[in-house]
């Protein structure tokens, strides 16, 4: 890859990692992180036309705030923080869904958003220690349930007390 494009994807990335509605990167932080993570230090003409391709042709998310030095912040995401904090609760409040699968299910929605917002989503649901259930099995069991009913194929089953 090319040194250009490698600088727009630490840009992309850059933004999408530590910049949202509340918190914005200028053009010399910006420049002062890819030099750090190795892309060399690209002029400040640079950075702008790259994130000018990035808003204008590409259609990111991104925002430019006029100033001496111009500001950026990633600001439309396929979910907002609200949405972001009502899935976690739903993975912490989810029965079926095991105490180490809800953690990889919510780093992952972590990774949907800014570094900051993500900190907000590092909330646990108080609840009884035998809440969650250990077994990994039970997503395995809901997805060939849901290919029954799909299939409109029968289904038996056994329920059994714990």
């Amino acid at each position: 890859m090319n040194d250009n494009r490698r600088k727009l994807v630490g840009i992309l990335k850059l933004l999408y990692e530590n910049t949202d509605a509340d918190h914005s990167m200028n053009t010399y932080q910006i420049m002062d992180a890819l030099e750090t993570m190795g892309y060399g230090r690209p002029d400040r003409k640079t950075i702008d036309s790259n994130i000018k391709f990035l808003i204008e042709d590409l259609e990111m998310g991104i925002v430019k705030i006029k100033g001496k030095p111009n500001k950026y912040k990633w600001i439309h995401r396929e979910f907002d923080l609200d949405e972001l904090e009502m899935l976690v609760d739903a993975v912490h409040a989810a029965r079926y869904i095991s105490a180490r699968k809800s953690r990889e299910i919510i780093t992952k929605l972590k990774d949907l958003t800014s570094i900051h917002q993500a900190a907000v989503l590092n909330r646990e649901m108080y609840t009884t220690s035998n809440f969650k259930r250990d077994s990994s099995d039970v997503l395995a069991s809901a997805d060939i349930v849901s290919e029954a009913i799909k299939g409109r194929r029968r289904i038996r089953f056994q329920l059994s007390d714990h």
